[in-house]
Order: structure tokens, then sequence, then C-alpha cells
């Protein structure tokens, strides 16, 4: 979860630097979601592929913090299972 939270106010971050504004709290509450989300067996590579794409497309094209359509959380994990789902699911095949 720490990897995905300091992935993800990295992203924020660089598209907020641009802009003079401050990185919001909320992408904290967004990453830890968004990994909550993920099975126990996702390795850390993909979760941080899912949250920079959670944050940078659901959030940040659509203007930052309270202007974004889309939950970026369920994005990114929506953008891994179409991505990666044999990853993902190969826990379900181990049961």
């Amino acid at each position: 979860m720490a990897v995905v939270i300091i992935a993800g106010v990295f992203t924020e971050y660089l598209f907020e630097k641009r802009l003079n504004k401050p990185v919001s709290e909320a992408v904290i509450v967004t990453s830890m979601f968004f990994t909550l989300s993920l099975p126990v067996s996702t390795p850390l590579w993909i979760a941080i592929v899912g949250i920079v794409f959670g944050v940078i497309f659901a959030k940040e094209v659509f203007g930052g913090f309270g202007r974004n359509v889309f939950n970026p959380a369920l994005a990114g994990r929506t953008f891994l299972y179409v991505c990666f789902p044999v990853v993902l699911f190969f826990h379900l095949l181990s049961l």
C-alpha cells in the first residue's frame, strides 16, 4: 500500500507542479481504495501502473480534485483488468 500511495502522490505532484497547485490529500485515499480493491497476489509494478493510469486519466485530465468525472481508483482497477486479466485472475485458478 505504501508503494502505491507514493506512486499516486508522485504522479499527482508532477501534474500539479506545472500549475503551481498543492497536491490534494484525496490522492492518498484514492491510492488506499485502489490498493484494497486489488488481489493480494498482484505484483507491485502492476499496482503502480494502475494507480498512475487512474490519477492521470481519470483525475488530472479532467482538471484535478473535484472535477474528475470518473473515480480514479476504479478507473485504474478497470484498466488493470483489461490489460492484465491473467495476472489478476490467477489467484482464482489456484484455489
